[in-house]
């Protein structure tokens, strides 16, 4: 298999088979992230796609995930052209997914979002970070907070699902509930298949370090980092088969369940701090990229 540079892919994905056709990040700007720093952007040759997806033919798994961490802004007649490569050597293959962002969903047509799930595209992991306006800025994600809403929408009407990718801690020390609130807000408004949540860590060569030296941004203790997931799951309207996963490696609390559960996601986040002592709530964690 062809695996070059960094890879990544989403924790809820552990049993996906994976398949390189990106490299890198096209973007690779937005001020916490220093993933793909050393690693120049590349699309994979069509034959080394074949190769590996030949390589892959007895795997019997029926949901892929396209690497690595910008696929979707191939243009929509690679994209279908990528699932029919794999449907011709993955029969069973039923559901395509990987990273997106709102650049990507940006630049395709409604119709293209359309025919793109048609062709076996979905569960899109799109890291939407925050609902809170200031906060979603500071992160230059490449688009405005309004361009943000309006790919939600676009989302929404092609019928495609995505994954919401949050950050605890993004707005700063102090404005954890607020953050939790707006964004719990825009997640009410456009209604994810799973919301998967992390903890904003200042990486070292990150823009965000920069904005904390200069006194801009203020990292969040670990109380408020609970405390804005409390808030977040309370003010949540989504019901059913959602799935929340906070248990990712960086969050100090690792919680996971469907949303129809949310009492159970609770109980755990208030002992959590009912049963840390002070000293450990009231400070920042160091974190570090994977």
């Amino acid at each position: 298999m062809h695996y070059d540079g960094q890879v990544y892919r989403p924790p809820t994905e552990g049993n996906t088979a994976l398949l390189q056709v990106t490299t890198g990040c096209s973007y690779n700007k937005c001020t916490f992230c220093t993933m793909y720093n050393q690693t120049p952007f590349r699309v994979s040759p069509e034959d080394e796609v074949i190769a590996d997806l030949k390589e892959s033919v007895e795997t019997g798994l029926d949901r892929i995930f396209l690497l690595n961490g910008d696929v979707f802004v191939l243009s929509t007649d690679r994209l279908l052209r990528l699932s029919e490569l794999i449907r011709l050597y993955l029969e069973d293959m039923k559901t395509i997914l990987c990273y997106a962002s709102m650049r990507d969903i940006k630049r395709k047509s409604l119709e293209e979002l359309r025919t793109l799930k048609e062709a076996g595209y979905s569960d899109l992991h799109i890291g939407i970070e925050t609902g809170y306006k200031p906060a979603f800025e500071m992160m230059n994600k490449g688009v405005t907070y309004e361009e943000q809403l309006e790919g939600l929408e676009k989302l929404k009407k092609s019928g495609l699902d995505y994954m919401a990718l949050l950050m605890f801690g993004v707005a700063g020390r102090g404005k954890g509930l607020v953050n939790a609130e707006a964004t719990a807000e825009l997640l009410n408004r456009f209604p994810p298949k799973s919301i998967l949540v992390t903890t904003t860590g200042v990486m070292p060569g990150s823009r965000l370090e920069k904005l904390r030296e200069e006194g801009i941004f203020t990292e969040a203790t670990e109380r408020e980092n609970i405390e804005e997931e409390i808030r977040l799951v309370e003010s949540l309207k989504l019901e059913g088969e959602t799935f929340f996963f906070g248990s990712h490696m960086l969050n100090f609390v690792r919680v996971s369940d469907r949303l129809k559960n949310k009492k159970r996601i609770l109980n755990r986040l208030y002992r959590a701090l009912e049963d840390t002592p002070p000293q450990q709530l009231d400070t920042v964690k160091k974190r570090f990229a994977l």
